[in-house]
């Protein structure tokens, strides 16, 4: 792996955002960078100097990478290029007395999006305390659904190889898939409410009642409780994945009603284990409102269930970032995912790829591991028609592959029940076999996080990252 000296030119206070941004592009392109005020092979400054023996210079933004202020932006080439100035870019980089110069910090385009600085000093959220999907700069610059970080990837790698240098890309197609246990149990009174206000045909009303109170009268399995549904169906491929338990401090109306301290969870959760699958924690609707709330779900968690956990997804995807990484890193959480919009299909944070999250209110660089999903079954079929859902699934996973990208899926477990959500299971199916048909690489999110942890160690990323 080669070793590049980067010179970055910022205030002490700053001087941080550059080397996370650096080093989350050398941890996926195996790329050791070295930060240093010696003679540098890269220059990031707000000022070209001449005279400088760098290979690579890359325009520093300041502004941009403070993200107080939403970024103006163009397309260069299909790529969403943000500059805190406006003016369209015509190239993303150039050649120049053998030296390559980029036309725009893509380095303060990355933080931008990585660190979500469009919701921290977001000025608005919906009911629920969420970031809107059409407030972010990827909708109003027509690329959600493109994972343009890793667009950038490609970029820097081109860049690098004209400048001699070379990387050691460790990116492969990989996906993750997840699952929410939100309702793993259908009532007898909720499916009597489905009567009146469900837009299925009534025969399919009728027959979902039918099951819920047999289900209760006979002792079936509940119409909701698919957790083998799901476990056979990854199986038939070699897959793995993660379901995401709650198990509210302070439960509200809108949390689920289940407790993980009764027999039937404990058992389905130890046979998830046991067979390979990962278990984590669905935070609740409040988790992350107190300072220790969601330290206190996962340490009963743990205790209900006898081992510890690593992995978080938030109840109604809540997570403020200003405070919401720091408290899910604080109490012992390897990743999150929660990044990802209940509205719309795409990438939250401009990528798929794990990624260290960035503490904005600390300026600090956090051990935590955001794991961003890009595809729901919930906003698929909102705002979809069955016959393009096929089309639009195959057109992410082929992105993915060609890009050598990751992508997260999120299917709820109540789903599966095919008279409540027609065709929503089947689809699921479709996905599974794109990506066996495809051979991308199917693992656990602790098993991802676990692995850019050791590397950021291994490369020495690490020391840099959280001893600056």
């Amino acid at each position: 792996m080669q070793t590049v000296t980067v010179r970055i030119k910022m205030n002490k206070e700053d001087i941080i955002k550059g080397i996370y941004a650096f080093a989350f592009v050398g941890l996926h392109l195996g790329i050791r960078f070295e930060f240093g005020t010696g003679q540098p092979k890269a220059l990031y400054s707000e000022i070209y100097e001449t005279v400088d023996n760098s290979l690579i210079f890359i325009p520093l933004d300041l502004a941009l990478i403070k993200g107080k202020v939403a970024p103006h932006w163009n397309h260069v080439d299909d790529n969403l290029v943000l500059s805190s100035e406006s003016g369209a870019r015509s190239s993303l980089y150039h050649k120049e007395n053998n030296k390559v110069i980029f036309d725009f910090d893509i380095i303060g385009a990355i933080f931008f999006l990585l660190s979500r600085s469009e919701e921290f000093y977001a000025q608005s959220m919906d009911h629920h305390g969420r970031f809107p999907h059409k407030d972010s700069i990827l909708y109003k610059g027509g690329n959600i659904r493109t994972p343009i970080i890793d667009h950038y990837l490609e970029v820097l790698k081109d860049a690098f190889g004209d400048a001699g240098i070379k990387s050691d890309d460790r990116r492969y197609p990989t996906a993750i898939l997840s699952h929410d246990v939100d309702q793993p149990m259908r009532s007898i009174k909720g499916s009597i409410k489905l009567l009146f206000v469900s837009e299925n045909p009534l025969a399919s009303r009728l027959k979902g009642l039918r099951d819920s109170v047999v289900s209760r009268i006979k002792g079936r399995p509940n119409p909701f409780w698919n957790f083998d549904l799901y476990a056979d169906a990854e199986n038939q491929h070699g897959f793995k994945s993660v379901f995401y338990f709650t198990n509210p401090f302070k439960r509200t109306e809108l949390d689920p009603k289940y407790n993980l301290a009764k027999e039937n969870f404990k058992k389905v959760i130890r046979q998830l284990i046991e067979d390979g699958f990962e278990v984590g924690l669905h935070g609740s609707y409040n988790a992350l409102s107190g300072e220790d709330d969601v330290k206190v779900e996962k340490r009963s968690f743990e205790e209900k269930v006898g081992f510890k956990i690593g992995g978080y997804r938030g109840h109604y995807l809540r997570l403020n970032v200003k405070d919401g990484f720091s408290r899910l890193n604080n109490a012992g959480f390897v990743y999150d995912s929660t990044m990802g919009y209940s509205s719309a299909i795409g990438y939250r944070c401009g990528t798929g790829l794990p990624f260290f999250t960035f503490d904005t209110n600390g300026n600090r660089v956090l051990p935590l591991i955001e794991i961003p999903f890009a595809v729901m079954d919930g906003p698929l079929f909102e705002n979809w028609e069955y016959e393009n859902i096929r089309g639009m699934i195959e057109d992410m996973i082929s992105e993915t592959i060609s890009i050598q990208g990751t992508i997260c899926v999120l299917w709820h477990l109540r789903t599966a029940y095919s008279i409540d959500y027609p065709e929503w299971f089947r689809v699921y199916q479709i996905v599974l076999e794109l990506l066996a048909q495809h051979k991308v690489r199917v693992v656990t999110a602790e098993l991802l996080a676990n692995e850019l942890t050791q590397r950021a160690k291994d490369w020495g990323y690490y020391e840099k990252l959280f001893n600056s």
